[in-house]
């Protein structure tokens, strides 16, 4: 960082705020959940919609954020989500009743798209190649140490003042970005005289909520035949308008050479399967609660390291992938991951906190190892005019993957326990058979990812033993 000039310096500060900030944000509400319950008073609408409402709006606007940096400095753009996710944040904090809360939550959620994709096309611009794979380590590594800062000043927000007050953690860090995006010049030329299809924008904004929306709920859960049909033949009719706008687009939104690109695709692949294997750390805690008896507050310290690691790795993987690639890191990776599920289902029966150390140590290991890799991937081997779309198609992947994980590993954990009013001893039996057949899933979504790590080794390292033949 010392060798560093000062330009270099701030972008690789706002960028790290930008990804710290929804971080923090998605923490400090779900800690504070169960408090914003007991004051709120709902009438047949779920608690879990103050999280759902900002996921479902950033997966909404993720790209349409990427594609907006592809055409305006994506200074520009990050500014505007700064300003946004400030207003939201105060007008979350003044909310007083449930509704209030939801549409602020919605705001948050379009913001943090805007501070998404846009910032790591902001790191490519101002950063050269050679320093990319360093400075998405360094980003990383530093936003997520917000993984262990804000569970902590959330307890005691929660424990002093109300909820509303969590709100107001991520002010400092939204001003500290604002001053240090505003000091930051990058001359680079923008297509900013592209018109802009709104239509294709509102098609689809329009498709992308009403499939996460499906997700979320869950078919059998809306209230009606009507609802379900609904919210189909919006889905599929703005789908065919969006495919209609775009063809008639001299600039579509999404171009279909992005979807020949086998490393892009790759990347995509790779980073739904890793939100869909992340979130399954929900039921590693659950299991340490319901299975092996650990208090909430035990079994928090006992996700300690966890944490740790994962900011380890943040760092660590920016100077991996500067020294050995980021085709090399994914393929260990895939096998180091793979290897920690494997352990930890034969080790399972045990029933021991220490069962679950291997997937604990892999998983934590390799977060920020397949997710800087791919997004690094991603710029290398797309024009610079479409790695903001690229990145933020990327981005959707991975909330809709993170959404139909949830969903899957939900439905088997509520399959496997049955009836509600079933013997404490029953529960925990029926828990455990659940989160083993998780486990098995996630065994096999390690497997499709060595696969296709391999694949994307092996075509790059042809392409370079033929790009130096032909020279």
């Amino acid at each position: 960082m010392l060798s560093l000039n000062r330009q270099k310096k701030l972008i690789l500060a706002v960028v790290a705020l930008c990804l710290a900030i929804p971080m923090v944000d998605m923490s400090v509400t779900a800690l504070a959940l169960p408090s914003i319950k007991k004051v709120i008073f709902l009438k047949g609408i779920s608690i879990q919609w103050v999280i759902n409402a900002y996921i479902l709006s950033m997966a909404t606007f993720g790209i349409i954020s990427g594609k907006l940096s592809d055409i305006f400095n994506p200074k520009k753009i990050i500014l505007l989500g700064l300003f946004i996710f400030l207003f939201a944040s105060i007008g979350s904090f003044f909310s007083k009743n449930f509704i209030d809360l939801l549409f602020f939550r919605a705001i948050q959620g379009m913001s943090g798209a805007l501070l998404g994709a846009p910032a790591i096309k902001f790191l490519a611009d101002g950063t050269n190649k050679d320093f990319l794979s360093k400075a998405m380590g360094i980003t990383t590594g530093f936003a997520a140490i917000s993984l262990i800062i804000s569970p902590l000043l959330t307890g005691q927000i929660l424990k002093y003042l109300t909820w509303n007050y969590i709100f107001l953690i991520n002010i400092p860090l939204v001003i500290i970005a604002i001053l240090c995006l505003l000091k930051i010049k990058i001359d680079h030329n923008f297509n900013e005289n592209i018109k802009i299809n709104i239509s294709s924008f509102l098609f689809i904004s329009l498709f992308l909520f009403c499939i996460v929306f499906m997700i979320m709920e869950g078919l059998s859960n809306l209230s009606n035949n009507t609802s379900k049909f609904v919210l189909i033949i919006l889905a599929i009719s703005s789908f065919i308008l969006f495919i209609k706008c775009e063809y008639k687009n001299s600039n579509p939104i999404i171009k279909t050479e992005l979807f020949r690109n086998i490393y892009f695709i790759a990347s995509c692949l790779i980073i739904m399967i890793i939100q869909i294997q992340a979130l399954s750390a929900i039921f590693w805690i659950m299991y340490l609660q319901i299975c092996l008896h650990y208090t909430a507050e035990v079994t928090s310290f006992l996700f300690l390291p966890f944490y740790l690691l994962i900011i380890g790795s943040g760092f660590a993987s920016g100077l991996i992938m500067n020294k050995k690639g980021p085709f090399l890191l994914l393929l260990i990776s895939s096998s180091i991951l793979f290897l920690g599920y494997l352990f930890t289902i034969t080790l399972l029966p045990m029933k021991t906190y220490l069962s679950l150390i291997p997937v604990i140590i892999s998983g934590s290991i390799t977060f920020y190892f397949f997710l800087n890799t791919t997004r690094f991937i991603t710029i290398d081997n797309v024009e610079s005019c479409n790695q903001g779309i690229a990145l933020g198609i990327l981005s959707n992947f991975r909330q809709i993957a993170g959404t139909i994980g949830l969903a899957i590993f939900s439905r088997i954990i509520s399959s496997s326990i049955g009836k509600e009013n079933i013997s404490s001893n029953a529960y925990e039996v029926n828990f455990y058979n659940g989160f083993s057949e998780i486990l098995k899933i996630s065994v096999s979504l390690s497997i499709m990812l060595i696969m296709i790590s391999v694949i994307i080794y092996l075509k790059n390292k042809k392409s370079l033993i033929e790009h130096v033949t032909y020279k």
